[in-house]
């Protein structure tokens, strides 16, 4: 498979410039695009000393300060049938009372040439972002386990992310889209299994609706679907659907309770790979007439823990925590504290979900405002995001914006490991002039 992905690039690479070099009559001309935005952002975390996966902060050393300056550059070369698309992130994060880390990361860096007018083949580092849910993402297979940035919004956080390594391509027709990817095994570079992902996406004109199915083959198979369908000017009704195969689940049960002089005892049940379960989002988007736009989304996650298994889990955590406040096996008690933490994935580990957001653009002219409700309806806790952006000039836009935490201390959000946050989140939008742009030369 790895051979198939090297000579897949090789052909891109020879092919489109013999067919380049080729005299056809196409015109050529060289350009380029350079642009992004500039961040800063201050924050302050509200650390819950308290917590029972954290205590005392004491597992993993969340700062209540940090600020982090990042940029998100878009540099995009073309000639021809020729594009060289990327997108670099060279960041600077400042914790409080830590050294400061210098990253520079390259979400995507790939080639994609036009072959024929409906025939496209690329290759190189590249972020695909699917699906046409907000809530979460039961499609988008090649970034499930992509770190995100829950500090930005839904429309920018899935863009800043790492790509991958692939080659694949893309056959367009009239309201039809054909494409193949495969992501290979890259030893130090790329963990993941070899990965194949190949999907269909209709349109079909006539009830003004937009399909897409996905089959995906890696470390986690499975097959997807996405649908959209406008209703009315005003009103957008989609799903997002998948049924996987291998489950990401740890159950814990309890195989002796200890005593006074020595500890309970644990399984720790690793995840099933065979378990079968789907992942849905069913949600609609609303505009009303002052430009107040609403979005509401129920979520199912089939592989959420059920109250039992949630009991179980939270369990293992209260016991430990207390046994490290006692002093109890204080090392055994951080140590099982520690794997409790690696399991803990807020926003997945329960199975059913609502997602609302509230947002207007033309409330007061240049102020844009978010209100973002995420609710655990296994246990009534929830999450609060809201934010507010103000363009101070064309290119400069000011925001602030807060995540609240609410729940019991065993509920999933009421875990998470500080009460609120809230940060300001500068942004500087700049666009370079193609200066070189060549006159266009007949062949």
């Amino acid at each position: 498979m790895k051979l198939f992905f090297y000579a897949a690039i090789s052909i891109v690479l020879i092919g489109s410039q013999a067919f380049l070099l080729t005299p056809k009559g196409y015109s050529q001309e060289f350009g380029y695009e350079l642009g992004g935005i500039i961040y800063e952002q201050p924050a302050y975390n509200f650390i819950d000393h308290g917590n029972l996966l954290n205590p005392d902060n004491k597992i993993i050393d969340f700062p209540n300060l940090t600020n982090k300056t990042w940029g998100k550059i878009n540099l995009n070369l073309h000639y021809d049938i020729f594009k060289f698309n990327t997108q670099f992130r060279p960041t600077l994060f400042f914790p409080e009372g830590a050294p400061g880390k210098i990253d520079l990361y390259t979400d995507e860096a790939y080639l994609d040439v036009r072959l024929a007018k409906e025939l496209f083949l690329f290759a190189g580092k590249r972020n695909f972002v699917e699906g046409v849910t907000y809530g979460a993402y039961p499609t988008d297979f090649l970034g499930q386990f992509k770190k995100l940035d829950y500090s930005l919004r839904e429309e920018e956080r899935r863009v800043q992310r790492a790509g991958n390594y692939l080659v694949g391509g893309d056959l367009f027709f009239k309201n039809i889209t054909l494409s193949a990817i495969y992501a290979p095994h890259i030893k130090g570079t790329q963990d993941e299994k070899d990965r194949v992902l190949v999907k269909g996406k209709l349109l079909v004109e006539s009830i003004n609706t937009d399909m897409a199915l996905h089959v995906f083959y890696g470390d986690i198979p499975g097959v997807g679907l996405d649908v959209s369908s406008t209703v009315s000017d005003n009103l957008v009704l989609y799903t997002g659907s998948a049924l996987r195969q291998g489950s990401q689940k740890v159950n814990i049960t309890v195989t002796s309770n200890g005593d006074n002089t020595s500890p309970r005892t644990f399984k720790f049940t690793p995840p099933d790979d065979y378990k079968v379960y789907p992942q849905i989002v069913v949600g609609g988007n609303y505009t009303f007439k002052d430009g107040t736009n609403l979005i509401g989304e129920y979520i199912f996650n089939g592989d959420g823990y059920s109250n039992r298994e949630w009991s179980q889990f939270k369990d293992f955590v209260k016991y430990n925590n207390e046994s490290y406040r006692n002093n109890f096996f204080k090392g055994l008690a951080l140590s099982n504290l520690g794997t409790a933490n690696a399991m803990f994935k807020i926003r997945e580990m329960r199975k059913h979900y609502a997602f609302f957001r509230l947002s207007n653009s033309k409330w007061i002219e240049n102020l844009d405002g978010q209100l973002v409700f995420q609710v655990g309806l296994n246990d009534g806790s929830f999450m609060v995001y809201p934010s507010l952006d103000y363009k101070v000039t064309k290119n400069l836009v000011l925001g602030i914006y807060s995540t609240i935490f609410v729940g019991k201390r065993d509920s999933e959000f009421g875990m998470q490991y500080w009460h609120a946050d809230v940060g300001l989140l500068l942004r500087y939008y700049f666009t370079v002039p193609n200066y070189l742009k060549s006159e266009k030369k007949s062949m």
